[in-house]
């Protein structure tokens, strides 16, 4: 009787493991909205579709491997390649940069390239993200919230994709037009 006890308990762990590490699909349509840090007020509605799955590692670590697509947003890397990988383990500013690697520059020409789109900050569930997105004049350098952008969704309005935002990036605290470490 306690082998068959002992044997079921080893049985449920190791499903239980399974179904941990298998990846899970993740399709969403979220309606947010983008706007800028600081004294502007802008906030503008946008819908966002997450496509992709997401998948534990024994190690601890996450990846996100997908698309995530802002709508109406004109990005210099062709639609087929917009496939991103996000890890979220420990990286800069504790979440997965977005970058896009691509082989065509905008004269068509063949040749490898990055760009850099911003950092991410997702929930556990996936239910609520923030971006910071690199400005124009700031692109693959730093972030700026003068210049560059917030994405955050679902939110309907400024506050509460600013408050969604404050949770989210909890390891930093927004300072003005900028986010500076919490811990300093």
């Amino acid at each position: 009787m306690k082998r068959k006890i002992i044997t079921f308990i080893i049985v449920i762990l190791i499903l239980l493991e399974v179904w941990y590490l298998l990846p899970k699909p993740i399709t969403e349509t979220y309606q947010g909205g983008s706007y800028q840090l600081g004294g502007n007020t802008n906030f503008e509605k946008i819908i966002i579709d997450i496509d992709g799955t997401f998948r534990n590692t024994l190690t601890s670590d996450q990846t996100f491997n997908g698309t995530i697509t802002v709508e109406g947003e004109d990005l210099p890397v062709a639609k087929d390649e917009r496939q991103l990988e996000l890890q979220f383990e420990n990286e800069i500013e504790g979440s997965p940069m977005m970058y896009f690697t691509y082989s065509v520059d905008e004269s068509g020409n063949v040749g490898p390239g990055i760009y850099n789109y911003g950092y991410i900050y997702i929930n556990k569930d996936f239910s609520q993200f923030t971006i910071k997105k690199y400005g124009q004049k700031e692109e693959g350098k730093s972030w700026s919230g003068s210049d560059g952008m917030m994405i955050t969704a679902p939110a309907t309005n400024r506050e509460e994709a600013i408050e969604i935002s404050d949770q989210l990036i909890e390891s930093y605290k927004r300072v003005g037009d900028t986010f500076e470490r919490a811990d300093k």
